[in-house]
């Protein structure tokens, strides 16, 4: 995959091009941010299917790879960066692998409704661990374990296949104390 960020210097130099303005981003995980000449929201991506306000700075045009899927190429995962700068794309697809095997290999739940449930698990251990971006998963099933691959895909990690994923709960929301209380 490849992260459409202002701080990738063809993606600067397009969007310079086009008349857009980075800015110095102050957090996050990309160093440039992207906003009209003007001023405005600032956004961390360089592409965007929205952000109307920002063409034609931002493109929408899509960076296309071709080539035919081979045995391991089991699901596709398509997401917002929220989930993005959060969890490497090595850690997504593990954790989505053992989901999947979980839910449609082991529990017998119909591969569309483990697409949906694993996506949800993600979004939800993305926002657990910080996110306060924007979330979107969707999961594409592939080749989904044809011929027991996915058998093999955890002997080679060297584990047996999951028990239950398990995930952090959403935080609690912490109490407000009244002034002079002690905890």
């Amino acid at each position: 995959s490849f992260d459409h960020k202002p701080n990738v210097r063809k993606e600067r130099e397009r969007i310079r091009q086009n008349g857009g303005v980075l800015v110095q981003s102050l957090s996050g995980s990309c160093s440039y941010r992207l906003t009209q000449p003007c001023g405005g929201p600032t956004l961390a991506v360089s592409r965007s299917f929205g952000d109307f306000h920002l063409r034609p700075s931002m493109s929408v045009e899509p960076d296309v790879f071709c080539r035919p899927l081979e045995r391991w190429d089991q699901f596709i995962i398509v997401s917002s960066d929220g989930l993005w700068d959060v969890l490497s794309d090595k850690m997504c697809v593990d954790i989505v692998a053992e989901l999947l095997y979980n839910l449609n290999v082991e529990k017998q739940i119909p591969l569309k409704n483990a697409c949906e449930i694993a996506a949800s698990h993600v979004r939800d251990l993305v926002f657990s661990l910080g996110s306060n971006d924007d979330l979107s998963v969707i999961i594409v099933p592939l080749n989904w374990n044809q011929g027991d691959c996915m058998e093999e895909y955890f002997s080679i990690k060297s584990s047996p296949p999951p028990e239950a994923a398990e995930f952090p709960k959403q935080p609690k929301k912490k109490k407000k104390l009244k002034k002079g209380k002690a905890c």
